[in-house]
């Protein structure tokens, strides 16, 4: 962890690129050990180790997002955003679902962010892959009710609210065809 102090500092005086770097892994690696002396294993809370692995990609990339092709970019920011929503999704189904209440919560709260970084930078990573896992996330808290709980109604219930949802959606995208098409056409401009 002091190295990658040390390495900061000197990425701030010689305003470098290299040592930043240098001084995320550092700081990085000092979190690892952190984690290893303290007994979390990566294998059972994989949220806690790789999230701020894909961090460092995520702002890695947008430091550089000028000097990267676009593809390149957007490969970036997948495999930054997907590492954060795996491992945490992982940590939800190795504890199981159902057996924390923060987690679920955890992930939900990460969906979120994500889907609200995607429309406030306009990055349609993170909006696909945050609302992917936001449904995924909300799903198998339904399953667990509905059959390890065996509340049958919740499938019920659901499907009640999800049938209203989708009338509602296709009663609004009728109504303003025109107001979809122009956000249809924004999001194909986005990142």
């Amino acid at each position: 962890l002091l190295a990658g102090m040390l390495y900061g500092l000197i990425a701030l005086s010689r305003q470098s690129f290299g040592w930043a770097l240098l001084g995320a892994l550092a700081t990085n690696t000092g979190l690892w050990a952190l984690l290893s002396h303290n007994g979390v294993p990566a294998i059972v809370h994989p949220q806690a180790w790789a999230i701020p692995l894909a961090l460092l990609v995520l702002v890695s990339e947008h430091v550089n997002r000028h000097r990267l092709k676009a593809n390149v970019a957007s490969g970036l920011r997948y495999l930054g955003i997907s590492m954060i929503y795996v491992a945490s999704a992982s940590d939800l189904f190795i504890a199981g679902v159902g057996q924390s209440l923060w987690l679920p919560v955890i992930l939900a709260a990460l969906c979120v962010a994500g889907l609200l970084a995607g429309v406030f930078f306009r990055i349609r990573a993170f909006l696909y892959l945050g609302l992917g896992f936001l449904m995924l996330d909300v799903f198998s808290m339904i399953w667990h009710a509905a059959v390890n709980r065996e509340q049958t109604w919740v499938w019920y219930a659901s499907g009640i609210v999800l049938g209203a949802l989708i009338l509602a959606l296709f009663a609004v995208l009728e109504k303003r065809r025109n107001d979809v098409r122009d956000l249809i056409s924004k999001l194909r401009e986005w990142e």
